[in-house]
């Protein structure tokens, strides 16, 4: 079962994240050039991507001890909410929160992998995986755009973030 889950798993995010990548450069084509003409920016834009629009919203938890955070009460056994996804544009953590910088200081400073034994199991795999994917596709084409005529369609779910339709075109290097 743990196999399973842990295929699922990392099928699915991966797949979230570089969609959620493709699409963001798409839509700022400049980001396209900017990594072609410095492969160094790869890793910026997977870690800006798990930040600024990661392929997992939220993960639930159970309080094991009774605690107070910001003036509520949480008891032992209750579930809690992790919204990653505000986590990660929080602007008193991160300055321009909303904004996709490749020169964001401190790039793996985000919450979408979670921390100490919740830590996911599959983030350096996962990295590798986008970082790889990218570097094909940049040396490859040399632009990706949004299929005209086609509408991109969201994931439909809370917890997820990614894309069932993600309709691109690209265009071959020289």
């Amino acid at each position: 079962g743990f196999t399973v889950l842990l295929l699922i798993a990392g099928n699915e995010t991966t797949t979230n994240l570089l969609g959620n990548l493709l699409s963001h450069v798409a839509d700022n084509p400049q980001l396209w050039d900017e990594l072609r003409a410095d492969p160094r920016k790869i890793d910026a834009a997977v870690e800006e991507t798990l930040r600024f629009d990661g392929p997992v919203h939220w993960v639930n938890r159970k309080a094991t001890q009774d605690v107070v955070i910001q003036g509520q009460q949480v008891n032992a056994g209750d579930a809690i909410y992790a919204i990653l996804g505000s986590a990660n544009r929080d602007s008193d953590h991160y300055p321009d929160a909303d904004s996709f910088r490749l020169d964001r200081p401190k790039g793996q400073d985000h919450h979408t992998f979670g921390h100490g034994i919740h830590f996911c199991i599959g983030a350096p795999l996962g990295r590798m995986e986008a970082r790889h994917g990218l570097q094909g596709l940049l040396k490859r084409f040399s632009a990706v755009k949004h299929a005209p005529d086609n509408e991109n369609e969201r994931t439909h779910s809370n917890m997820l973030r990614g894309f069932h339709h993600l309709w691109l075109t690209f265009e071959p290097a020289d």
